[in-house]
């Protein structure tokens, strides 16, 4: 990215339009649509199927550690899947004239890239990816558990409808700015020590 060029957001919502018009907003939707619907069936499908594993195995003793390994393990598989879409996304999004999609995309990443090539980025995904998915499934589940036993003091089955969608809506959004908090923070450190290690070469 050109910080010169691209000075913020909105300069670069104006960049974009003025170089590639309306079209531009749309670039590499198809790898994204089947990329992150796959990553997101496998995360929830195989959430629940490790959940359920990993309290057999361990009992309901462990669920604090057992509803972090969950979606960890969930998310190490969904993240596998998105990586190849993922990385003819960005291929298409930032190589102009390379390919419209992921139809044609796809086959000509592998052509000049070969098939594991699609998976250069799949430790940096990882690293991204799991423990975003521990921390806001982990406090969803939390949030969820507090929600119904201490604010509704009800089942969560007990509950009307409106009131159910009214809690996850809560629960989820809770989740999503926990998360981001603790790995915006994450973040910063790891580009302040950075700075430090580079000032000290």
């Amino acid at each position: 990215m050109d910080p010169i060029k691209y000075t913020s957001v909105l300069s670069g919502l104006n960049v974009l339009l003025k170089e590639q018009g309306r079209r531009g907003f749309f670039k590499g939707w198809s790898p994204t649509l089947v990329g992150y619907g796959a990553q997101g069936a496998c995360r929830f499908g195989f959430y629940e199927f490790f959940k359920k594993y990993y309290w057999d195995i361990a009992g309901p003793e462990y669920i604090g550690l057992i509803l972090l390994a969950a979606p960890a393990s969930a998310e190490v598989i969904a993240s596998t899947v998105l990586c190849p879409m993922e990385a003819v996304k960005v291929r298409v999004q930032t190589q102009p004239g390379f390919a419209r999609g992921l139809v044609d995309g796809l086959p000509k990443f592998v052509i000049s890239e070969g098939a594991l090539g699609l998976y250069k980025g799949l430790v940096p995904l990882w690293r991204r990816q799991v423990p975003y998915t521990m921390i806001n499934i982990h406090s969803y589940e939390i949030l969820k558990f507090g929600f119904f036993n201490d604010i509704i003091r009800k089942p969560k089955n007990e509950c009307s409808i409106p009131l159910q969608i009214c809690g996850s809506f809560h629960n989820g959004f809770g989740a999503g700015i926990l998360s981001a908090f603790i790995l915006n923070s994450r973040a910063v450190l790891e580009d302040w020590k950075a700075a430090i290690v580079s000032a000290s070469v």
